[in-house]
């Protein structure tokens, strides 16, 4: 999964600096792992959605880098990630560009921020690997 982002975040990375070489201005790229920014069990609990203090200091951190473009890993639903960016807006960090993949793992998903254009969307989430003779789909850790 780490892969599949990195190589997403890689290739959005090259069309950003291509439409901005005339400008010769730097851009930022992070990738963050926003460790189950969902709902999920916890403290033996279910259904319990991420703590506030969690996400507020995860957003403190994405606002201190202010990367122009985004990985992100470990990402809810398409709800959760209106959150983030609505936090991450509240603190002048604005995405108008954005991109949300749900794969095998039904809770956790990889997405991407960015203040340029996605001006190409080639996700995908088939995947597998083989083990033996068994055939897996690649989930949020591969």
């Amino acid at each position: 999964m780490i892969r599949r982002l990195m190589i997403f975040v890689w290739l959005v990375c090259l069309s950003v600096a291509c439409s901005t070489a005339q400008t010769n201005r730097p851009f930022t790229v992070a990738a963050y792992n926003v460790a189950n920014w969902n709902s999920i069990e916890r403290d033996k609990k279910p259904d319990q959605p991420k703590p506030h203090t969690e996400k507020e200091a995860v957003v403190e951190v994405i606002s201190a880098v202010r990367p122009d473009v985004l990985g992100i890993e470990e990402m809810g639903n398409t709800n959760d990630f209106a959150e983030l960016r609505a936090m991450l807006a509240a603190k002048g960090l604005n995405y108008p560009h954005w991109e949300h993949v749900q794969a095998h793992d039904q809770n956790r998903h990889i997405c991407l921020l960015s203040r340029f254009p996605i001006v190409q969307r080639n996700s995908r989430v088939d995947y597998t690997y083989n083990l033996g003779e068994k055939t897996f789909p690649v989930g949020r850790r591969s």
